[in-house]
């Protein structure tokens, strides 16, 4: 909130959709993953996100960080943090390649390591479900990210 006040717009992230290694599809919730385009990345953590994708505006849960359930505390720890974007009413398409921005809304919470992909993929469910309900409580948000940009919401 204070970063968009001081930027007066919103916080936005530009990227491009790659390709990663499918774990959010196989946990019931496919995730674009996005290659930033040379921006300052936030913390770790679980954001309540806007994403544009040509125009249209998608609802979604972000998730920043270094993956601690499948990469662990070993020596193939990640170096650098990765953004995936799961986009909720995503009717699904190829969009490997294209180019989206990011808009953040509200953090959920911070980055954390499952003992099992099971556990992950039941807090996914919840992290889905409070970003629903920050969507539902703060629909000038995503007004102003229409304003902004002249997007359609999807």
């Amino acid at each position: 909130a204070k970063a968009e006040k001081l930027l007066r717009r919103p916080v936005s992230v530009y990227g491009t959709v790659i390709r990663g290694d499918e774990r959010g599809r196989r946990l019931g919730t496919p995730t674009a993953n996005i290659d930033p385009h040379q921006e300052v990345i936030p913390p770790p953590g679980v954001y309540a996100v806007v994403t544009d994708i040509d125009g249209r505006l998608y609802e979604g849960v972000l998730n920043v960080g270094y993956r601690p359930t499948f990469y662990g505390r070993s020596s193939k720890k990640r170096e650098e943090p990765l953004m995936e974007v799961h986009l909720m009413g995503f009717g699904g398409g190829e969009i490997y390649g294209r180019q989206v921005e990011i808009f953040f809304i509200k953090r959920i919470r911070g980055e954390k390591y499952f003992r099992s992909s099971a556990e992950l993929a039941a807090r996914i469910k919840k992290d889905m479900i409070a970003a629903g309900a920050i969507f539902s409580s703060g629909k000038r948000q995503i007004h102003r990210i229409c304003r902004y940009r002249g997007g359609k919401r999807a």
